[in-house]
């Protein structure tokens, strides 16, 4: 439908909300004019809300002494909220560990890109802040929308690999101040496989875990092409 789309105008904008520096909430007024299948003029009045956070960055991050792959293991508020409510379901925080909406997650790296940052740069910081290294090599994977039925956020996911014989800046402070933030450590094959068996819910991982897969990359992880 792209290719048919005549003009499109938003009629009125609206700021609802900001919180702090990265999170802003949005709602719009959107005209739609296209020609439908037959040629016809077809416009739409789409009201919308927006989720405005700015873009973000993750990565694979692979220990190249160790062939291991690099999890966070934190709390993630979101996660322990009631699909049908919204709210918190403390039952489930307080039942034992499961990963599965009790607020602890396992997850890919992931950082916010700051104002002016190219995707690149902002990976290879937040890389560093994470972990005290910096990358012997990255690479490129993919950008994707996570939710783009209500925010606007993509995710530019990076390869990266670390050679800890290099050695670690151990005078960094590492995570965020008001995170907890455990390091996961494992191979390739047991990542893999915890994506199959639906133990890690983190959509950056499956992409991660796709690339991963592809034949011109299996040789990095210790995989046969």
């Amino acid at each position: 439908m792209a290719d048919q789309r005549e003009s499109l105008q938003i009629r009125r904008h609206k700021q609802l909300a900001r919180v702090g520096e990265f999170l802003r909430l949005d709602s719009f007024e959107v005209v739609y004019r296209f020609l439908d299948a037959d040629g016809n003029p077809v416009e739409q009045i789409l009201p919308r809300v927006n989720v405005h956070r700015g873009d973000a960055v993750s990565g694979l991050l692979h220990y190249k002494s160790t062939n291991e792959i690099r999890l966070v293991d934190q709390f993630r508020f979101s996660t322990l909220l009631d699909p049908a409510s919204g709210l918190p379901d403390l039952a489930r925080f307080h039942q034992q560990r499961t990963y599965d909406g009790d607020g602890r997650f396992i997850e890919l790296m992931a950082g916010n890109i700051m104002p002016g940052e190219p995707a690149r740069v902002a990976f290879r910081r937040e890389t560093f802040e994470e972990t005290g290294y910096q990358l012997e090599e990255d690479r490129f994977i993919a950008s994707f929308y996570p939710s783009p039925g209500a925010c606007s956020e993509r995710i530019h996911l990076y390869y990266g690999r670390i050679d800890e014989a290099k050695g670690r800046d151990e005078t960094k402070h590492f995570g965020v101040d008001d995170e907890y933030i455990r390091d996961v450590r494992v191979s390739p094959q047991r990542f893999l496989d915890m994506i199959v068996k639906n133990e890690i819910k983190d959509a950056k991982a499956y992409a991660a875990a796709e690339w991963m897969r592809r034949a011109e990359n299996r040789e990095l992880f210790g995989f046969q092409p």
